[in-house]
């Protein structure tokens, strides 16, 4: 009977370990969620300069991919701590019952069986303790994921905030320059105005001079300027 017992403890404290390792397994995995998606969000932040549409649209991917990880992860630990518990508590009621056992079989054994049902109540408080360490592991974790997630969200914003001032810029540097290049186009067109309007002055006085009389066919005899008389000197 007593070997009966100590299989039976000994199942129940292997039980409570399988719990305890679920629950440090689904912690690990939380922080490793975490970690992930702070090392896509840094990943997001080093290539916002060159190419910000694409890190917007690689870091919404990174926070669906840890959401549905942690969801998975989070799940996989409550099936493992449900599991766990469900062995944990039959195990603590086959120890009960043996004790029972014991203490009908015998007074003698009333001691044996006393400190029996004390390792399973140690046992219990254990898997108790477990059972809350889990649920406040679990609590971090949704918050630190929270955290990660507001996190995200205002540097997203910040992101667009960005653009939109670096394309307002960029574009009042477009319309600046897109103004001295009319103005400085509006100028050469003047100035070749002008210089066409000369030269059409020029040869219209040289049409002119041509056509006076004594002039062609009169080499040698210097031109007269225009409205000069005759005999008056250069």
């Amino acid at each position: 009977m007593s070997e009966h017992l100590a299989a039976e403890q000994a199942r129940a404290r292997e039980a409570h370990e399988r719990l305890a390792e679920a629950t440090a397994a689904h912690a690990a995995e939380l922080e490793r969620i975490r970690q992930d998606t702070q090392e896509r969000i840094t990943a997001a932040e080093a290539q916002r300069d060159s190419a910000i549409q694409a890190a917007e649209s690689e870091k919404d991917a990174a926070i669906r991919a840890a959401d549905t990880r942690a969801a998975q992860a989070e799940t996989r630990a409550h099936e493992e701590i449900e599991q766990a518990r469900a062995e944990a508590r039959d195990l603590v009621q086959a120890a009960e019952d043996a004790r029972d056992r014991a203490l009908a079989d015998a007074e003698q054994r009333r001691q044996e069986a006393q400190e029996v049902g004390q390792r399973a109540a140690t046992a219990e408080a254990r898997a108790e303790d477990a059972r809350a360490e889990t649920t406040r592991a679990r609590e971090d974790a949704a918050r630190e994921l929270e955290r990660v997630r507001a996190t995200a969200a205002e540097e997203l914003d910040r992101l667009r905030t960005d653009t939109a001032r670096e394309r307002e810029e960029l574009r009042e540097l477009l319309d600046d320059r897109a103004r001295v290049l009319t103005e400085a186009r509006d100028e050469q067109r003047q100035r070749a105005e002008r210089a066409e309007r000369d030269l059409d002055a020029a040869r219209a006085d040289l049409d002119r001079i041509r056509q006076e009389p004594g002039t062609a066919g009169t080499p040698g005899q210097p031109r007269r300027r225009r409205g000069s008389q005759p005999g008056e000197s250069g």
